[in-house]
């Protein structure tokens, strides 16, 4: 993806060449980010299907058919794409002017349903996926809570403070994911629909939202990176072999 940013910053530019090669400055950075999406999407759902369905998860299609689950987050979003190198672009105005930009290559339906029937859908979906989680585990604390209180006669134990601070860490880290890399992105797509419907495309202003917008949400996956303790086990193990390494290496310089 961001190999990808600085062909979607340029969308709003015109270029002046040929039509393939307009088709494909277009189409790629597009694929791009629809496959970003459904990775989005997909990892979302593993991990929803793994917390509500734990007795069953290893049955899900998602972990037998992992391959498939994979192709499928890369080919759907490439046959998206590619409608437009199909038929379904605007080429009759690019014969007018010979020049290229996003309006010959995309047409407003194929915005429209790419954004509604695709961007919002998967956007809500992943709120919802993550609402839900979020509700079980509050759920399940109470019911550890309660059996907590019980053993030590409704008096609130230091385990008890711990979940429910870890909980507490949790909720504002994915409210603030939301309000920091997605409402920019949700607030890119509709500025640029207004200016694309009333026909008030301003280069400069596109590639600044568009910066922002697609930027904020290609940071995601390393947020979530970051935060996936065991994706992070193979990084903070090698931090700490250099760390005693280093320890040991210091301490040896001294005695001698």
């Amino acid at each position: 993806m961001g190999i990808a940013l600085p062909f979607i910053s340029s969308l709003s530019l015109q270029h002046e060449v040929d039509f393939a090669s307009c088709l494909a400055l277009n189409i790629c950075p597009n694929f791009f980010f629809l496959s970003l999406l459904f990775n989005l999407v997909m990892v979302h759902y593993e991990r929803y299907q793994c917390i509500i369905y734990p007795l069953h998860y290893q049955q899900k299609w998602v972990n037998r058919c992992f391959f498939l689950a994979l192709a499928s987050v890369w080919i759907l979003p490439l046959c998206f794409a590619s409608l437009p190198a199909f038929g379904w672009n605007d080429w009759k105005e690019y014969n007018k002017s010979e020049v290229c930009s996003y309006k010959v290559v995309f047409q407003n339906a194929f915005v429209y349903l790419e954004v509604y029937g695709i961007v919002i859908p998967a956007i809500l979906s992943i709120i919802y996926m993550t609402g839900r989680i979020m509700w079980v585990a509050r759920r399940q604390l109470k019911i550890i809570c309660k059996f907590h209180r019980a053993v030590k006669r409704d008096q609130p134990s230091e385990e008890e403070r711990k979940m429910n601070l870890r909980y507490a860490k949790n909720l504002v880290s994915l409210t603030l994911i939301f309000i920091v890399f997605w409402v920019p992105y949700i607030v890119f797509i509709h500025v640029s629909l207004d200016a694309m419907r009333n026909g008030k495309d301003d280069p400069r202003k596109q590639i600044i939202f568009s910066s922002v917008g697609v930027g904020s949400m290609a940071l995601i996956p390393l947020v979530l990176g970051i935060g996936n303790h065991q994706y992070m086990a193979p990084i903070r193990n090698i931090f700490y072999k250099l760390k005693d390494r280093c320890v040991k290496k210091k301490d040896t310089d001294i005695q001698l």
